[in-house]
């Protein structure tokens, strides 16, 4: 029931996107995005959807490109079917956008004029596209929730062989039959500590998690605690104070030991 429920408004966020990549695709232009290539890699996805947003709303169809600094370096290699995705297309390596299409047809835009924002395309746009590009906006207002999380699906859709690894990934740490709800938390340890002061993170220890996974589990059920970490210490911590806050023994905790991954430890 719960699953059906949700299924409502994602697919209309997503059938509001798709009217507004129509409009904009007709406008004959597309416009690569960069992103901050100095970011953590999931602050530069989240740059890139807004990016993307603010190119629909000028009438101009989106063009992501994967150009992060860890790719430029030969660190935190990406890659889908065996090729190497560093500074190529990001809709055309490891996913497959929902503006893929619109801005394969389209020429490049103009660009800006150097300091200014890219001009909006909209003014020799027909009164439908305009029509799209508002109800977009003050739906999006009224549904920040659901409109992000269309840009998230339409930007990151992962092509065929991403899609394998994630299912992969998924069957290996064991949430298949685990019970549900599910509870998430991303405990990190790694760059986002590091850099505290800078991130405006503050790197909480395990016992901050647990009292927060114990009381959602109260509120919403003590299904399972889906654990995703860069640190097998945190991941300790974790496990060790959950029994202190109430999470009961029969609460399954998945999670894979970051080592097990081959992920960095502890700020490594």
């Amino acid at each position: 029931g719960h699953e059906r429920v949700e299924a409502r408004p994602a697919a209309d966020a997503a059938a509001r996107l798709d009217a507004l990549v129509a409009a904009s695709g007709g406008l004959g232009c597309r416009s690569p995005l960069a992103g901050h290539r100095r970011s953590g890699f999931g602050s530069y996805l989240r740059i890139l959807c807004h990016e993307a947003e603010l190119s629909l709303l000028r009438g101009r169809v989106p063009e992501p490109l994967l150009q992060h600094e860890l790719l430029a370096a030969g660190s935190g290699r990406v890659e889908s079917g065996g090729a190497a995705c560093g500074r190529r297309e990001l809709s055309g390596c490891v996913v497959e956008s929902r503006f893929a299409a619109a801005a394969a047809a389209a020429p490049p835009c103009a660009p800006p004029r150097r300091g200014r924002k890219p001009p909006s395309e909209l003014g020799r746009a027909a009164r439908s596209a305009r029509a799209a590009v508002d109800a977009w906006q003050a739906w999006a207002a009224a549904h920040e929730f659901w409109s992000s999380a269309a840009l998230f699906a339409g930007l990151l859709r992962p092509r065929p062989a991403r899609a394998r690894a994630v299912a992969a990934a998924r069957a290996a740490a064991g949430r298949g039959g685990a019970p549900r709800p599910w509870i998430g938390a991303h405990v990190r340890r790694g760059d986002s500590c590091r850099e505290g002061a800078y991130m405006g993170r503050t790197c909480s220890g395990g016992a901050a998690y647990a009292r927060e996974a114990c009381g959602l589990g109260a509120r919403y059920g003590f299904g399972t605690l889906v654990v995703a970490t860069d640190s097998d210490a945190a991941l300790a911590e974790l496990r060790a104070a959950l029994p202190a806050c109430g999470w009961p023994a029969s609460a399954p905790v998945v999670a894979t030991p970051a080592a097990a991954r081959g992920g960095r430890q502890d700020g490594a």
